[in-house]
């Protein structure tokens, strides 16, 4: 688990796809201002998409497919300028 105190705000690239992962995507990840690239994809995460991820305004790259995520996609994510690609 990454530890936000311990370098999680510099953290560029976090790759969790593939871990049986459940619950919520966890909030501590809108800490991690630096990062480019997220995948989250082939897990069970539930729930929405967590508004703080409009936040990662660094972000490249979204992945987040193949979970059981629910409701509508947060406005906030308008605020990612910078993302190339979104996999829902």
């Amino acid at each position: 688990m990454v530890n936000v105190s311990d370098g999680g705000p510099n953290l560029m690239s976090l790759d969790l796809s593939e871990n049986s992962f459940g619950g919520e995507i966890p909030s501590f990840i809108s800490e991690c201002k630096q990062l480019q690239f997220l995948n989250l994809t082939s897990n069970n995460f539930r729930g929405g998409i967590p508004k703080e991820i409009g936040n990662l305004t660094k972000l490249k790259t979204l992945s987040i497919s193949d979970n059981k995520l629910q409701g509508e996609i947060p406005k906030e994510l308008g605020n990612l300028v910078k993302l190339e690609r979104l996999l829902l």
